[in-house]
């Protein structure tokens, strides 16, 4: 009986992990074939892979422009995101507040409002700031929905550390910062990278605004998927090879900080 029930188990997860992976295989193997393979049917399994696709994305698109953008938008974001709010968590669980409780659920209301609410009013502001088409709209836009989000997560695992950590340290001659710097911070670090993680999946994907607030000059990757959709139809080799660039670097940074990422989660990264 119980190796029937870890047969079942693996058969379970074997086709959950089939289910969610079909689909990137599927975009892989289309951004490498031609456009008669990609239309057969049945659909062609065995064909001459090339790469015509990535090279054109790289040559006649600019694509590696688009790619550097995006990049340069999400570490801005996840270095502001993360270091503001790790320092407001902390100060909204150490110090008493007034309306404590109320300030939090503001901030998690920042949070749960759907995007395209304040679409309008943000593109208004940043249409008089003169900031259209550039990085730092973008920067500003991501910072509005990740900072919260950075507070509330973050919160969540300062609650589990003791306050007799900090006053051991300052009976010792640290100050409060240097406390939070020496002490706090460094048990924080499996939480950091979990919040981390979801900070750079948000703003990788993000699209409303990229699509709003950009034209040409600072269009990010998830954007730039979309030109391929034209009047005249849908590219889909091309359209499939810019999804796969925009998936490899997710995926490649998700193995990296894997480890730590598994451990943030499990220590309660999205515990109240």
């Amino acid at each position: 009986m119980k190796w029937i029930k870890k047969s079942m188990i693996y058969l379970i997860l074997t086709v959950a992990a089939v289910v969610v992976l079909f689909p990137i295989l599927w975009v892989f193997l289309t951004a490498m074939k031609s456009r008669v393979d990609t239309f057969a049917m049945p659909p062609v399994w065995i064909f001459m892979p090339r790469l015509q696709n990535y090279i054109e994305l790289m040559s006649r698109y600019d694509y590696g422009r688009y790619f550097i953008n995006t990049l340069i938008v999400v570490t801005s974001v996840s270095a502001v995101s993360i270091v503001t709010g790790t320092l407001a968590a902390y100060s909204i669980t150490r110090f008493k507040i007034k309306q404590g409780r109320f300030i939090l659920f503001w901030v998690l209301s920042i949070r749960m409002t759907p995007p395209v609410a304040g679409i309008l009013p943000i593109y208004i502001i940043i249409s008089r700031m003169g900031l259209l088409d550039t990085r730092i709209a973008l920067i500003i836009a991501n910072l509005l929905f990740n900072i919260p989000l950075v507070m509330w997560l973050m919160r969540g695992f300062m609650i589990e550390l003791p306050e007799e950590l900090e006053e051991a340290a300052m009976i010792d001659g640290c100050s409060r910062l240097g406390a939070f710097a020496r002490v706090i911070l460094p048990l924080c670090v499996p939480g950091i990278v979990a919040t981390a993680t979801f900070v750079v999946i948000f703003t990788w994907n993000e699209f409303m605004y990229a699509l709003s607030l950009t034209g040409n000059i600072s269009k990010t990757m998830p954007v730039a998927v979309m030109q391929f959709v034209t009047n005249r139809g849908i590219d889909w080799n091309k359209m499939a090879a810019a999804g796969s660039l925009s998936i490899i670097p997710i995926i490649i940074f998700t193995l990296l900080i894997s480890k730590h990422l598994i451990r943030g989660l499990t220590l309660g990264a999205l515990k109240e």
